[in-house]
């Protein structure tokens, strides 16, 4: 790698850039997005495991 007189890279090389998968926290959903979907996701499946063992008879 070059380096100059102070031992940092020179300009013609390409410096490391930031992953494109690393979400910042301006990105992600807000946290009640989240707990809306885990609650969604075990309702359904009580509902299902109602339904399978016969708990529930519609």
């Amino acid at each position: 790698m070059k380096t100059d007189e102070n031992n940092t890279p020179s300009n013609s090389e390409p410096t490391p850039q930031q992953r494109d998968s690393v979400l910042t926290p301006e990105q992600t959903p807000p946290w009640s997005w989240g707990i809306t979907l885990v609650l969604v996701a075990v309702v359904s499946l009580l509902i299902f495991a109602g339904f399978y063992f016969g708990i529930i008879n519609v």
